[in-house]
Formats: C-alpha cells, structure tokens, sequence
C-alpha cells in the first residue's frame, strides 16, 4: 500500500457502534483507497466502535484511531482530525451515511484539476431507512424527494439555506486563512463554514451521485435548537453581505432588508432578501445579459464588454449569469488579441 496521502476522511462517532463497520467498509472499499487515510475521533463513546476500528486497522493500516478523554461536540472532533489529518484534501462522512464507491475519486479529481476550485461536492440520493447501501436502497418518500440535486453554487443562495452538500471535499490548506470548525455551534458548524469559505473561495457542485443521505428524524440538524443557531448565523452573515455591496438598481430593497434585520424582524428580512431582492436582481441580470448580447451579435465587443465590467460587479453569481461569464471571458480574450 502506498505511504503517499492525498485524502483524510473525518469520521467522527459517539454512540453509533451498529454503524461503525458499514462506514468502514464504505471508506476501505473506495477505488481512491489506495490514496487514502481514514481519521476516527471516538468522541468518548460508551459503545464498541473502538473494537470495530482494530480489526479494521489489521488490514488497512492508515486507519488513525483518536478516543477523546470526554465527550466533545461533532465540529470540536472534527478540529480534532483536521489537526492530525496528513492528506491535502479533507472530506467528513457520517458513520450512518452511505458512498458511492468512487465518491473520493472523482471529488479528489476534479480538485486535481481545477486549481482555482477549494470546495467540491456532488449530489446525493436520500432515504427514510437505516442500514442501507448506495447500490440497494429505499428512496426517501419525504417532502424533499428522494435526492439532492444541488443547483450551482451560489453565495447568494447559501446565505440562507444550506446548499453543500453533505459530502463535501476541500482544500486542507484553506483552514489557514478561513479557520477551522466554530465549536460554539451544535449542529450548524458545517452551514457557518462554508459560509466563511465561499466569501472568498470558489465551491462548486458536480453532477455526480456520491453519496446516500439518511433523513434520520432526531438528526442534529432537525433539533430544535437548530433553528436558533441558524437565525444566529443569518443574522451575523447576510446583513454584513448587503452592507458589502452595491447592488445598483436593486439598492432601495437592499436597504429594506437591512431595515428589517436592524429592527430584529428576521423573517421578514429572509422572505423580502430570498424574495423581493433576489427578483430585483434577477430581472437586471436578464435586462443585462440582453443588452450584452445584443451589442456583441452587432459586433460592438468593446461596448459589450465595457458594459459588463461596469455592471456585472453589483450582481450576484447566479447560474443564471454562467453562460453570460462564459461570452464575456472570449470577449476579453478576443480583445487582447486585436
């Protein structure tokens, strides 16, 4: 077996010994296992997980094995791995959630091979039952359907629910600029993360089944006290996001929004933020995108691309603007060339 590490999985376990070999059997099946390292923070768990975890480390020795003296919180253990973790790109997985088998293929490929990217993730199928596999299972007959087919990434969007999915991988290396886990949170840690990260960095979705979700009822992100660490996170992140720019046209229901979140209305501020503010923008994105286009199919690169500079700034990235980024990026190109 190869010495090298290029992925460490973060698995984190408190209570969960029935799960424990199907999680391990999952990570040690990988077609990517030969690059891989699995780190296990046994969170003081009453039960057995530890026993699972030797017998498994007979046959795959890069499994780390880390028992803490107290219980701790699921992002406290997952800072915990995160120090001990050798690979350059880091993913958790749920010992209760399934992988495809080339789940850490293909996310650890494309950061491979696009550079610019720190976060990938790729859609996921959900089901009602426990114990299931990712080749045989029972769909989730519950509101959301029976998967995750995440759109593409979006601030915007993030800002107001969480749309990573939950088998993410990223860049090991970002935890320097952007920090690790925030441990004061129980269960929406992760959510407040990716919103540290993609203030600055890129996320991307792939259209790619990795993973298979268990919509377990009195998960963390289902208690109570969620709801409250959410309201926490928007009140920190989407009023600092709307001070931070200007949104042209669109200025006067920023201001709106902002008015309700100063006088402690959240949700007004949401509904009129994921509502008004974002059907503002959208229409000057498609008024934007017309006149762009117009000016380039009659030739006036220059003009279309002065245009574009000028405004493209002051809306968000929405998918909607991809194939307008796309034009404008062989503009340039073609520009410089002339």
């Amino acid at each position: 077996m190869p010495d090298e590490v290029k992925i460490s999985t973060i698995v984190s376990t408190y209570a969960s010994e029935e799960f424990m070999a199907e999680c391990l059997d999952d990570l040690v099946g990988q077609t990517a296992a030969d690059q891989l390292e699995i780190v296990v923070v046994d969170a003081c768990s009453p039960q057995g997980e530890g026993e699972i975890v030797a017998r498994y480390q007979e046959r795959f020795p890069r499994i780390n094995y880390i028992r803490t003296p107290e219980r701790i919180g699921i992002y406290a253990a997952w800072n915990v791995a995160i120090k001990a973790a050798r690979g350059k790109y880091l993913t958790p997985f749920s010992t209760n959630d399934r992988l495809a088998p080339d789940a850490y293929e293909v996310l650890s490929r494309y950061l491979d091979e696009h550079p610019d990217v720190d976060l990938v993730y790729g859609d996921t199928h959900l089901t009602d039952l426990p114990h299931q596999t990712f080749e045989s299972f029972s769909p989730s007959v519950g509101d959301e359907g029976p998967a995750w087919q995440w759109p593409p990434f979006s601030y915007f969007d993030l800002l107001v629910r969480c749309s990573v999915g939950p088998h993410p991988m990223w860049r090991k290396k970002v935890h320097g600029p952007v920090g690790l886990f925030d441990e004061s949170f129980k269960s929406v840690g992760d959510q407040d993360f990716w919103l540290r990260l993609g203030r600055k960095h890129v996320l991307r979705n792939i259209p790619h089944f990795t993973g298979l979700y268990w919509r377990e009822e009195a998960a963390l992100s289902n208690q109570e006290g969620a709801y409250k660490e959410l309201a926490r996170l928007r009140m920190s992140y989407v009023p600092a996001y709307l001070k931070s720019r200007d949104f042209g046209e669109c200025n006067a229901i920023r201001d709106k929004v902002l008015g309700s979140f100063e006088r402690g209305e959240l949700a007004q501020a949401i509904i009129a933020f994921k509502c008004e503010l974002e059907e503002c923008l959208l229409s000057a994105s498609c008024k934007l995108s017309e006149q762009i286009m117009l000016l380039t199919e009659r030739g006036r690169l220059a003009q279309a691309h002065g245009l574009y500079l000028a405004n493209r700034p002051k809306l968000p990235d929405f998918p909607e603007l991809a194939e307008l980024d796309a034009l404008m990026k062989r503009v340039a190109g073609q520009l410089v060339k002339q």
